[in-house]
């Protein structure tokens, strides 16, 4: 719905798939990271890179933090930002067709199955306007990664550091600093 009244859709159309109802790419995505991930020894983060590249032609590595150290993207706080201009939707898990029109600014068209009838619901909250949220750039916040404790840090180093070879223990199982 953000996006629609940002203006940055015109019309957003979800169908979820029903559930324990068969399988979709993502899942065959995984399966195959899985098969070459039991067959190669992966002592750290590149060589999990390695193996998503190497697991078929549809999976593309992402990580967090790329080879310069810096971020690829950033985490938001959607959950703090959407609880203050929008109310939740009740039974949201029976439902499986939601469409966002940007000529209805605050409703939510949603439907049970695709040959019902669709039910309007009006997601912003009642002291909210469109233009509180298109005026400006109004964004949620950033949130900060949140990195390792450091219990599971001396976690790492006790008990899979072992397990780790050699040239990589200090990359992947440093010891925890105090």
């Amino acid at each position: 719905m953000w996006r629609t009244l940002m203006g940055l859709h015109h019309d957003i159309q979800l169908s979820m798939q029903v559930s324990y109802h068969g399988r979709c790419l993502v899942d065959a995505g995984f399966a195959n990271i899985k098969r070459l991930y039991h067959r190669t020894d992966v002592d750290s983060l590149s060589g999990l890179v390695e193996v998503v590249r190497k697991s078929a032609r549809s999976n593309s590595p992402v990580t967090y933090t790329n080879d310069a150290g810096e971020h690829s993207w950033e985490w938001y706080d959607w959950k703090s930002f959407t609880s203050t201009f929008f109310t939740n939707v009740k039974g949201i898990r029976k439902m499986l067709h939601f469409r966002f029109p940007s000529l209805s600014p605050g409703k939510l068209f949603v439907k049970s199955h695709a040959d019902d009838s669709e039910r309007e619901i009006t997601l912003l909250k009642s002291s909210i306007s469109p233009e509180d949220i298109t005026t400006g750039s109004v964004m949620p916040d950033i949130l900060p990664p949140g990195g390792m404790t450091s219990e599971r840090q001396r976690y790492l180093f006790r008990v899979v550091r072992p397990f780790v070879r050699d040239p990589f223990k200090d990359t992947t199982c440093p010891e925890a600093e105090e």
